[in-house]
């Protein structure tokens, strides 16, 4: 994400962001967010995912996502920072990037690796 847009209007960049939930449904509620994020994962661009919690931390490395350098706040009372990532499916799309995913454990690519990416199918 080396050069940020000018506005909103211009943006390539989709920023998923976890806010929160109590503790009713909350399996219903995490499910309908998983479905959420795959939904948008689908339109296979560029995006910045930013999250405070473990759980949601694994999940964005082993989707390949890029931590941002610097990129790093801490909310009131919260004991972990949120970290922000980068997944940029420009160049691979959606389809092989979650092909990759399905065959392997390994992170997904790195973006620009579509020429690696076809070499391994």
């Amino acid at each position: 994400m080396a050069a940020l847009p000018s506005g909103p209007g211009t943006t390539d960049v989709l920023h998923l962001r976890y806010a929160a939930h109590g503790t009713r449904r909350a399996a219903e509620v995490q499910a309908f967010l998983v479905r959420d994020r795959l939904a948008m994962l689908a339109l296979g661009g560029r995006y910045c995912v930013t999250t405070g919690l473990p759980d949601d931390k694994a999940l964005a490395e082993t989707l390949g996502c890029r931590r941002l350098p610097g990129a790093r706040c801490r909310n009131q009372g919260a004991r972990v920072p949120d970290d922000s990532n980068e997944l940029d499916l420009t160049g691979i799309g959606f389809e092989a990037w979650i092909a990759r995913l399905m065959r392997t454990s390994a992170p997904a690519p790195e973006p620009g690796a579509t020429a690696a990416l076809a070499s391994s199918s």
